[in-house]
């Protein structure tokens, strides 16, 4: 802020517009004017319109119909059919589906109703992956995690990508039927054992 802008500095916001977009750089000018007993100030905002910021994109709603279509899009018909199982198999265990409203990645999270408290145990994402939250009650207990890292290793093998608190599971790992079938009951275990928290 200053009474009078160098035509260096307003050339120097003006280039740090172009080069620093969404970033935008304003210099304000406050010119004064006395004179008979008044004093007014009057702005001038230098940088304002030379390059405004982008707005970032809106966000996206997600559903059944685009979810399955982008993985399928993205990656396989395969990968399609792995999404929609577990889709299908998470509405049979009667599980509050919420999808998510990621701008480029989409999600769904099957919710698990414990005690009238709503949980999140695992969400399937767009990018063919299914994410497990290891630390919903009791696998925030390290005994209880353990056994529950240990079935999911049994069904998946050294596809698990393991992290302190989430733990991945690609969907090229659950294209054989028996493995699929072992996954399922892996969940199908860990659901039992957060209601029975």
């Amino acid at each position: 802020m200053a009474d009078k802008i160098p035509a260096e500095l307003q050339r120097i916001v003006e280039f740090l517009n172009q080069q620093m977009n969404p970033t935008q750089v304003l210099a304000v000018e406050i010119k004064q004017y006395v004179g008979q007993g008044l004093k007014t100030l009057v702005p001038r905002v230098i940088g304002h319109t030379k390059n405004p910021p982008t707005p970032p994109p809106e966000k996206r709603q997600w559903d059944a119909s685009s979810f399955i279509k982008e993985i399928e899009t993205k990656y396989s018909p395969e990968a399609a059919k792995v999404a929609s199982l577990i889709l299908e198999w998470s509405t049979i265990q009667t599980l509050q589906i919420q999808w998510g409203t990621g701008r480029t990645s989409g999600s769904f999270a099957p919710k698990v109703n414990h005690q009238g408290k709503i949980r999140t145990f695992f969400r399937i994402w767009t990018n063919a992956t299914v994410e497990i939250l290891a630390y919903e009650p009791p696998f925030n207990l390290e005994e209880k995690k353990a056994e529950l890292l240990n079935r999911f290793k049994s069904s998946v093998g050294t596809s698990i990508s393991v992290n302190p608190y989430c733990w991945y599971i690609p969907f090229s790992a659950l294209k054989d039927e028996i493995v699929f079938r072992r996954f399922l009951e892996a969940l199908a275990w860990a659901i039992h054992q957060i209601q029975s928290s």
